[in-house]
């Protein structure tokens, strides 16, 4: 996420705010640190699917006459889905002489945020003979 504010905007949100008779730095504190927020990135466990997030802002002004008010938004509810996601590891090369088994394992990894099921399937490719003869 990214919010870009320019010196235009701020301007505009200093010139709203003096109409609206709302003094002081409050305001456009208030802004800046919506602005500097929403530039830095959370490092976090995204929660997992189903998950049910609530939000609500708040904010609190003294107006022209000197008095303090604060002002609650509605609360948003929101479900997080389910995101498929995988990573699949093959775990290096292997030699092996003609006619013996060999062995290659891999590893699924389920990387999504929710329990998921994966079917898989191993694909012989044929070998042909060789029109070279010697």
């Amino acid at each position: 996420m990214s919010i870009t504010m320019s010196a235009r905007t701020l301007s505009a949100t200093r010139q709203a705010t003096r109409r609206r008779g709302i003094h002081g730095l409050g305001t456009l504190a208030a802004a800046l640190l919506l602005w500097v927020g929403a530039l830095t990135t959370a490092q976090a466990t995204p929660p997992p699917a189903g998950t049910s997030i609530g939000n609500q802002a708040s904010v609190t002004y003294t107006d022209s006459s000197g008095t303090s008010r604060t002002v609650t938004s509605n609360t948003v509810q929101t479900v997080v889905q389910q995101v498929a996601s995988l990573t699949l590891t093959a775990n290096g090369t292997k030699t092996s002489s003609i006619g013996s088994t060999v062995y290659y394992p891999h590893t699924l990894t389920n990387t999504g945020n929710g329990t998921d099921t994966f079917g898989l399937a191993a694909v012989m490719p044929r070998v042909r003979p060789s029109p070279w003869r010697a």
